[in-house]
């Protein structure tokens, strides 16, 4: 065969190539296509693509309504990936037949974080990764309630488990919750979504509460404290008999030295845990008046969903504002 005779069917066979790959693509975004239109069409929040052999995914319509095709990957001679960003729709190919198939859709960064949420035992950078991803799939599709109630929950985590001891301000929220509830009870606001807005006055309430009834518990020094110290007196002084029928005198002398310490200790923790209590009054006192402040506001809210316009009406009356 001559050189010329080896280009030519080189070039027929790069031909070739290109117009299979060029009618794959064709395929592939016609399949992607007509999912994302019967999403675009569903009257429904959600619209649902079932696999063959694999769990179905569920969409949203919101996102879908605004997504559009990028270009087609194809990975290999079987796999081929397709962008509606944030979705990514990923086909298989039967070889036999030549058709192709949806064998996954993703939302990569809102999967992973809504997976971390499943673990059993998370840490703080477990949290921290879940936020990130949370908040880049916010960025995405800032219409979708899921995200910021998921971000809000880790917030409020967060703030629960915060070492509030040097705080400026421990009865509130915390620089990070607080700019973030602002930000999404604005854009709440501006979106008309009174459901949104009521559910993160509701959060915020449920963490005040919570928090108030336990500062209101800590406000009164315990007596069980008393009463430890001296059970505790009271087992030392027993191992001081023991010691003395084994006439063990340097155990005596050193047990007696630690009850002298015990005793002489008692008075200064009780003042310790009056200051305390007093610290916890004020606290106590200061989430009340935020409480109050997040009930008067969610007054005004008025919920579409039966269920959270009762839950809204319930916590109308939780709690006496009166004179606040």
């Amino acid at each position: 065969m001559s050189l010329n005779s080896h280009v030519l069917v080189a070039l027929v066979l790069a031909s070739t190539s290109m117009l299979a790959c060029s009618s794959d693509e064709a395929l592939i975004l016609n399949k992607v296509q007509l999912e994302l239109d019967a999403c675009k069409a569903s009257t429904a929040p959600t619209f649902e693509i079932d696999f063959v052999g694999t769990p179905s995914y569920k969409l949203e319509t919101s996102v879908c309504k605004k997504a559009t095709l990028g270009e087609v990957k194809i990975i290999d001679k079987m796999y081929a990936d397709v962008d509606a960003a944030p979705y990514v729709f990923k086909l298989r190919k039967n070889l036999s037949d030549g058709r192709w198939f949806l064998n996954q859709v993703k939302w990569p960064e809102l999967d992973e974080a809504r997976h971390i949420l499943t673990w059993d035992t998370l840490s703080k950078s477990d949290y921290d990764k879940a936020l990130k991803l949370f908040t880049i799939a916010e960025g995405q599709a800032p219409q979708i309630e899921e995200i910021p109630l998921a971000k809000l929950d880790i917030l409020l985590n967060r703030r629960r488990n915060a070492n509030k001891d040097k705080d400026p301000d421990p009865a509130g929220l915390g620089p990070d919750l607080k700019a973030y509830y602002e930000e999404v009870i604005k854009r709440s606001t501006a979106q008309d979504n009174p459901d949104l807005n009521a559910r993160f006055r509701l959060a915020i309430i449920s963490y005040y509460d919570a928090y108030r009834v336990a500062a209101e518990d800590a406000s009164v020094p315990s007596d069980s404290a008393v009463d430890w110290e001296r059970g505790a007196i009271k087992a030392l002084m027993n191992d001081v008999e023991e010691a003395k029928k084994n006439k063990d005198d340097a155990e005596v002398k050193r047990i007696m030295a630690e009850v002298a310490q015990r005793e002489k200790e008692m008075p200064e923790n009780q003042k310790k845990r009056e200051r305390d209590a007093e610290v916890m009054a004020g606290r106590a006192k200061a989430l009340k008046k935020y409480e109050c402040g997040e009930l008067r506001a969610l007054a005004s809210v008025n919920p579409t969903n039966p269920d959270l316009k009762t839950e809204v009406n319930s916590a109308k009356s939780m709690l006496d504002c009166s004179g606040i």
